[in-house]
This record gives structure tokens, C-alpha cells and sequence, in this order.
């Protein structure tokens, strides 16, 4: 039949709700009795998405069979989430040419007339999902999941549901919450996730060596996802384990920006100011953890600390990758949370007019980058302060350089 409203406590997680709505979705019926073959928009886990219906009778075997077609092309509500670098461009006419993202699922049942009303004797499911970012006829990965579920037998048993409130938490669709990051194209299972981690780690040090191994990129991808499911405290013993092996240190400092988490960020913090990275160590670190890192407040912070640290400040260049990586960690935030606060911009602000008052024209310059990778809407008159016409009469003697940065932030 038609599934509407969902209700569960409180108590169950996002995850765990979505489980349950991937087994109500193979129930998902909107039979017409007057047609035998119709299209509709239905509701599903992957949203309002065009369906078509065949139904045929089998009066002998007294069998209905019902097969439904779904095009996740076509949805008027689609549930996708495009994460990566949020900086870059919707290319609109790229899409019209077509979708990197592509699917379809089908499924068929077998319902038998009783006495007592129709049975579903069998349901099963088929999806694909492909995705090409780059080349659909080289560079596409395929993922098919598959439902099967099989009629058995008429229990009277009664189950006693859960005594607790029961709230509605939505509908079919899937609905995101705070749940592992996942990659695609390279599902994982997990029974023990140091032994798995170690074992991935000694692989991919064995097998590159004098050049790369085919299988290296998918276990890559399993050590993310590993590390992903790890506690920081698995992770600073996998370090204490192998910081002395330079081929191991050299492939944990490679993947753990990748696990994109403020868990990584908080790791190369405490490791170099532990004084156990190198210069050059932190550096390629720090500057795949901006990009890598997932935006939130609290990796915002870390960055934050991390421009006020005077260790950092005594390396020009390192210095320069956390306040620049500042600045673009508050504009990832803010394209998804358009209502990000000025407050994440305000001490960058100061930053601005403590340099004016000491003159200090290179620290005024990369304050002024540091804006302009933020492109927060509250800087407009901050940074305006700084072009003549604009601002005070002490705005025309600044430097040709800082009127440049100041129109470029």
C-alpha cells in the first residue's frame, strides 16, 4: 500500500530510521485497480520520482503480478547531497549535456487472491546507481544493491511495541543525519577496526615499492574509512606505533587530512606543536586538512587557535596556510549555513585595524586575503575603509597593494 508518515521515539537515531525506511520502501504500492499500466510521481527513499506501473493477471495460478519501474532521473524531490569543494560553480549547461549522477530501480511482485484478501507471496528489488564525474565510458563506478523478500508463513504472535512517545520523524524519503562519511564507491565492512587499519596500512607500504600497485587507490579508500570509523585514540596509537617507520609515518600523514573530520585537524594541531612534524610535514598536512576537512564550528576553531598560536606565527609559511585556510574553512561553513554569524569574520576584523594603526602593510595584505576567502557579507565595510573614495583620508596614502587586495577581498 501507500506508506505516509513515519513515527518513531525519539531515542532512534536518523541512521537507524533510514534502515528502516530502505525495508517500508520494497512496500511502496500505489495499485490502481481500473489500469493496468500508469505512471506516477511516487514517494521513496530517493524522493518524488517518476514511476511506472505494469500489472498483469495470471488467473489460473490465481497470481497478480505487479512490476514497478522507477526513474531516479526524473524526481521532482530528489534526495542527493553534493559534497566537496563547496567554492566550486554549478554548471548548468554541463548538466543539460548530462547528469554525473544516474539511476534506476525496479522491482517486481507476486501477490496471490484469497479468501481472506491478497498475500504477497514475493518482492524484490534491483537499484543502480552510477556515478561518471569525469568519463562516463572510463571513469563511472556502478553500485547495485538488491532487495529479496520471500513469504513464508501467517504468525499469530503478538508483538508489544516500544512503550514511548512516538513522534513523526518525517516520511519515506531518506533524510540526512550525522551518520559516518561514506564513499561511495568503496563500501566497507568493519569487524576489527585496528587490526583492519594496521593490516591496509603494512599493505600499502609493501606493495609501492619501486612503483604504485593497481589496488593501491581502493585501499587507500579502506584506510580513509577505517581511520573514518576510528577513535582519536586509535589513531594516536597508530602514530606512537609507526612515527619512527618513515614509509608508515609518510602514508598516515598522506591519509589522515583525507578522514575529514576535525578528529584530523585536531591530530596535526597537537602533533606539531608536540614538535613530532616536520616544517614540511605540517605543512602538507595543514593545507589537505583546509581543503579535506568537513566545515563546521568547530574546525573553525581549531583554525582559529591556530592563528593566534606563536609557534605557527614563526613560520611565514605556515602561518600563511592557517590564515588563508581560516578564511576558506568560514566560506565552506557558510555556503551551507547561508546564516553563518559575522562573528566568524570579527577577528579577522580586528586583525584589519590592529595592522592599520601599526602600519604593518604585510600583516593588513593577508588579513585581507583572509576576507576575501571568507566572502562573508559583513566585511564589506571593513575592508571599503581601505579604498579611497570610500573610506577615511588616510585611506588614499595607503599602498597601491593593499587598495589591490582590498577591491580582489
Amino acid at each position: 500500500g501507500v506508506v505516509g508518515k513515519v513515527f518513531a521515539p525519539a531515542g532512534i537515531s536518523t541512521t537507524v530510521l533510514n534502515v528502516f525506511r530502505g525495508v517500508l520502501n520494497i512496500f511502496q504500492l500505489n495499485i490502481k485497480k481500473t489500469q493496468n499500466v500508469y505512471e506516477l510521481q511516487e514517494p521513496g527513499t530517493q524522493g518524488v520520482c517518476k514511476t511506472h506501473y505494469l500489472i498483469s493477471e495470471d488467473t489460473k495460478a490465481e497470481r497478480i503480478m505487479v512490476t514497478k519501474s522507477k526513474d531516479l532521473n526524473e524526481c521532482q524531490e530528489r534526495i542527493v547531497k553534493d559534497i566537496g569543494l563547496a567554492y566550486t560553480e554549478r554548471c548548468t549547461e554541463c548538466e543539460a549535456r548530462g547528469k554525473a549522477l544516474k539511476g534506476a530501480s525496479a522491482f517486481h511482485y507476486t501477490i496471490k487472491q484469497t479468501d481472506n484478501g491478497p498475500i504477497l507471496l514475493e518482492a524484490n528489488g534491483t537499484e543502480i546507481i552510477q556515478f561518471s564525474p569525469i568519463n562516463i565510458m572510463n571513469g563511472a563506478a556502478q553500485m547495485e544493491s538488491k532487495q529479496l523478500l520471500t513469504f513464508l508463513e501467517i504468525e499469530k504472535t503478538t508483538f508489544k511495541p516500544l512503550q514511548a512517545e512516538y513522534l513523526h520523524r518525517g516520511y519515506l524519503q531518506y533524510q540526512f543525519g550525522a551518520e559516518l562519511l561514506q564513499t561511495p564507491i568503496q563500501l566497507l565492512r568493519i569487524t576489527n577496526v585496528e587490526a583492519q587499519i594496521v593490516e591496509i596500512l603494512n599493505h600499502l607500504v609493501t606493495f609501492n615499492v619501486p612503483k604504485v600497485h593497481e589496488d593501491t587507490p581502493l585501499k587507500f579508500i579502506e584506510l580513509i574509512q577505517l581511520l573514518r570509523a576510528a577513535s582519536s585514540q586509535n589513531i594516536k596509537s597508530l602514530w606512537t606505533q609507526f612515527k619512527n617507520r618513515a614509509d608508515h609515518r609518510h602514508w598516515i600523514l598522506k591519509v589522515v587530512p583525507a578522514i575529514g573530520t576535525p578528529a584530523a585537524l585536531r591530530f596535526v594541531k597537537e602533533k606539531f606543536l608536540a614538535d613530532e612534524l616536520t616544517i614540511v610535514e605540517a605543512a602538507e598536512a595543514l593545507l589537505a586538512s583546509v581543503y579535506m576537512v568537513t566545515a563546521d564550528l568547530e574546525a573553525i576553531s581549531l583554525l582559529k587557535d591556530l592563528t593566534n598560536n606563536q609557534k605557527i606565527k614563526a613560520y611565514p609559511v605556515l602561518r600563511e596556510i592557517v590564515m588563508l585556510g581560516y578564511g576558506t574553512m568560514v566560506a565552506k561553513y557558510c555556503a551551507e549555513n547561508p546564516t553563518c554569524p559575522a562573528e566568524l569574520v570579527a577577528p579577522m576584523h580586528a586583525r584589519v585595524v590592529d595592522a592599520l594603526s601599526k602600519q604593518d602593510i604585510e600583516g593588513l595584505i593577508l588579513a585581507l586575503k583572509v576576507l576575501g576567502n571568507a566572502g562573508h557579507s559583513a566585511s564589506m565595510k571593513p575592508i571599503m575603509k581601505l579604498l579611497p573614495g570610500f573610506g577615511s583620508a588616510t585611506a588614499a596614502d595607503l599602498s597601491l597593494r593593499v587598495h589591490i587586495e582590498a577591491v580582489l577581498a
